[in-house]
C-alpha cells in the first residue's frame, strides 16, 4: 500500500510539473508575441554606408567628411563641409535599403538632427557635441518611411553655400511585426546627393549657322554684337548681323592664306594667314585689306624693325588688349605689335607650343596648348605661368585646382567681367570654367574623355550642362554677357546664358 501510495503521489507531482511546464511555456510565447510586435530595435547605420556621392557627370566628389563617428546609442556623427566652389540649388540626403526586409511588415523611422550653431570637429571620438540641451539641435524633418518607399530625400539647406559646414548626427530605430527569432536588422545606406542646375550653366541654344566646309571655326564678338568669323573655305572674313542674324561677307584674303587666327579690336579686324605667314588688317567699315605683320618667310626674325618687315613663323592665335597692341602666337613664342607697328617678342613658351590666344584689357594673355592638354597665363612683362591643365590628356578635376584637371585638346579662350576663364576643352566636347580662386567647373557638355568622335550637336533649348557640343573651337562673351562658343562639327555658333 504504501507503495501505491508513492506511485500516485509521484503520478500527481509529474502532471503538475507538466501543467506547470505548459503554463511557463505559454507565459513565455505570451510574452515573445507581445516583445516581438511592441520592440523598437536600435540599429547604427553600418560602417562604410555613410558616403559622399555628386551626381553631376564628370565631377569630382565636392564635399569633406572626417571619418564617422560612433554615439553612445548606435547614432553617427558627422561633420560635412561643403569646400567646392558651388552655389547649390537642391542638397539632399538619401536614404536607400535594405531590399531584402522590403516583404516584412516593419518601418523605419530615422532621425537626423544638426547642430545649432558652429559645425564642430567630430573627427576627436564621438558625437559629444549633441549631448547637451535639446536647445542645442535642429531637428531635420524626416518623419517615419516604410521600406516599400526605396529612397527618400530630405534637404539640407545648411550646406548648400559654398565654405559652408555643419555637424549632424543621424539614427534610427525599426518598429517590427512577425518578428522572427534570431532576424536582424541592418543595411541602411545615406549618401549626399548635390544638384547645381543653376550654376552648372544657363539655357544653350542655336544662335546662327556659318557657311563653309568644316575648318577651325574662329570668332570674336564686335562691340555692336555683330560676330565676326573665318570662312576657311573661300578665304573670306563674314559677318553675322546680331539683330537680323544675316550674313554678308566683309573681306576677302589671298588664296590660300589658311587662316587660324583672328581679333576684332578699335573698328579693324585682324587675321592670322598661317600657310602664307602673315597677318592682314581689315577695315571694317569698308572692307579695305592692308599687311599687317609678316614678310612671308617662315622664320621669326626682325624684332625691333617694323611688323610687315618682320619674319613671322607660322601665325596662329591672335588677341588685343585695350592699348591696341596686338599679339600673335608664332611658333614657340608670343609676338607683340605695338601701336607704332614695332614688333617685338613678348614670351618665350618653352616646351609649349602656344595656339589661341586671349587677352584682358590690361594686356594679360590667355594662351591654349592644345598639344599640351593645358593654358598658360602671360603677365605684361611676359612672363609665363601655368593656369590650367595638368598636361594629361583626358577629363577630370571639376571642383579642384585648374592646374590639377586635365583637358583635351584646349582651344578658344574668353573671359567675363566677373574674372571667370572659359575654355573651349575641344576633344572633351565640353566649355570648361575657371573662376577667379582657380577652382574649374564643366560649365557646358558632358564631357567624354576625350573621345571627339562622340561630339554632336544637341541638347539646344536645355541645359548646357546636359548638352552635348560638336568640337567647340572659337569662344567668345558678348557685350550682352552671353558666351557664343563656334562649333567645328555643324558649322554653327551656339550661345550660352551665363
Amino acid at each position: 500500500m504504501g507503495s501505491a501510495h508513492a506511485r500516485a503521489l509521484a503520478s500527481r507531482t509529474s502532471h503538475l510539473l507538466i501543467v506547470l511546464l505548459i503554463a511557463a511555456m505559454f507565459v513565455f510565447a505570451v510574452w515573445q508575441a507581445l516583445s516581438d510586435t511592441t520592440q523598437s530595435t536600435p540599429n547604427s547605420i553600418e560602417a562604410g554606408t555613410l558616403s559622399i556621392t555628386d551626381d553631376n557627370p564628370g565631377s569630382s566628389a565636392l564635399f569633406t567628411v572626417p571619418n564617422v563617428q560612433d554615439g553612445s546609442a548606435g547614432e553617427k556623427c558627422i561633420t560635412v563641409e561643403n569646400d567646392g566652389s558651388i552655389e547649390y540649388d537642391t542638397l539632399l540626403l538619401s536614404r536607400s535599403g535594405p531590399g531584402s526586409y522590403q516583404s516584412l511588415a516593419h518601418a523605419i523611422t530615422w532621425e537626423v538632427h544638426r547642430l545649432d550653431g558652429p559645425a564642430v570637429d567630430t573627427s576627436g571620438g564621438s558625437c559629444a557635441a549633441f549631448d547637451g540641451s535639446p536647445s542645442d539641435e535642429v531637428a531635420v524633418p524626416v518623419g517615419g518611411v516604410a521600406l516599400s518607399s526605396a529612397t527618400t530625400d530630405t534637404e539640407l539647406d545648411a550646406l548648400k553655400a559654398p565654405g559652408s559646414k555643419a555637424s549632424y548626427r543621424i539614427s534610427y530605430s525599426v518598429d517590427m511585426e512577425n518578428h522572427q527569432q534570431g532576424q536582424s536588422i541592418g543595411g541602411i545606406t545615406f549618401a549626399w546627393n548635390a544638384s547645381q542646375s543653376s550654376t552648372a550653366g544657363g539655357t544653350i541654344s542655336h544662335w546662327a549657322s556659318i557657311p563653309g566646309t568644316p575648318a577651325p571655326v574662329l570668332i570674336d564678338v564686335a562691340d555692336t554684337g555683330d560676330i565676326y568669323f573665318i570662312n576657311a573655305a573661300q578665304d573670306a572674313l563674314m559677318k553675322v548681323d546680331h539683330a537680323t542674324k544675316a550674313t554678308s561677307e566683309v573681306a576677302t584674303l589671298p588664296p590660300g592664306s589658311g587662316p587660324q587666327g583672328l581679333v576684332v579690336n578699335g573698328g579693324y579686324a585682324y587675321i592670322a594667314a598661317t600657310s602664307t605667314r602673315q597677318v592682314h588688317q581689315v577695315d571694317l567699315n569698308n572692307g579695305a585689306r592692308s599687311l599687317f605683320a609678316g614678310n612671308g618667310n617662315n622664320a621669326n626674325s626682325g624684332d625691333g624693325g617694323h611688323a610687315t618687315d618682320a619674319g613671322i613663323r607660322s601665325p596662329t592665335g591672335l588677341a588685343a588688349d585695350a592699348a591696341g597692341n596686338v599679339y600673335i602666337s608664332s611658333w614657340d613664342r608670343i609676338r607683340k605689335v605695338d601701336t607704332n607697328g614695332s614688333i617685338s617678342t613678348h614670351a618665350d613658351m618653352g616646351g609649349d607650343t602656344p595656339y589661341q590666344l586671349h587677352a584682358l584689357p590690361d594686356g594679360r594673355l590667355f594662351v591654349s596648348s592644345p598639344n599640351g592638354s593645358r593654358v598658360l597665363a602671360i603677365d605684361t612683362a611676359g612672363n609665363v605661368t601655368h593656369f590650367a591643365g595638368s598636361g594629361v590628356e583626358g577629363y577630370d578635376g571639376d571642383g579642384g585646382p585648374a592646374v590639377d584637371a586635365a583637358l583635351s585638346g584646349p582651344t578658344g579662350i574668353a573671359t567675363d567681367a566677373a574674372g571667370n576663364v572659359y575654355i573651349s576643352d575641344t576633344n572633351n566636347c565640353s566649355i570648361r570654367k575657371v573662376d577667379a580662386s582657380g577652382t574649374i567647373t564643366t560649365l557646358a557638355g558632358v564631357g567624354n574623355g576625350g573621345d571627339y568622335m562622340a561630339c554632336a550637336d544637341t541638347g539646344n533649348g536645355g541645359s548646357a550642362s546636359d548638352a552635348v557640343l560638336a568640337l567647340p573651337f572659337g569662344l567668345r562673351v558678348g557685350p550682352d554677357g552671353k558666351l557664343y562658343s563656334a562649333q567645328l562639327l555643324g558649322s554653327s555658333i551656339r550661345v550660352i546664358d551665363l
